[in-house]
């Protein structure tokens, strides 16, 4: 199994921001590799979502867990993100992880003006 992913580094050393690091790496990363490693979401994940995230059975849960012998992680770039203080629960995928990410709009801005 081969996972994309991006790195979310925070854009500060505030607990926030730390916070939101995580955050971001468990909503894209973790989503798929926790199930496979220990058969459940990422808590984060399921404390934020709530009913909206599917659960597994335990039948389920017992067959995802350990199921995968290679784990190949695939990474082209990293995006400085930080806690989003306007966030509104159950508006989608990519409000749910509670950051602002800010990489791409510099970088776009920077080639657009050049």
């Amino acid at each position: 199994m081969v996972i994309w992913f991006k790195w979310y580094e925070p854009l500060s050393n505030s607990t926030t921001d730390l916070e939101a690091s995580e955050r971001a790496m468990q909503f894209t990363t973790g989503w798929f590799i926790q199930p496979i490693l220990r058969g459940e979401y990422p808590q984060v994940m399921k404390e934020m979502l709530g009913s909206r995230l599917p659960n597994f059975t335990s039948e389920e849960s017992m067959r995802l867990r350990g199921s995968v012998d290679f784990i190949g992680l695939n990474t082209i770039t990293a995006t400085y993100c930080t806690y989003d203080d306007q966030y509104l629960p159950n508006t989608g995928y990519w409000q749910d992880m509670n950051i602002t990410k800010t990489g791409h709009i510099h970088i776009f801005i920077y080639i657009h003006s050049h």
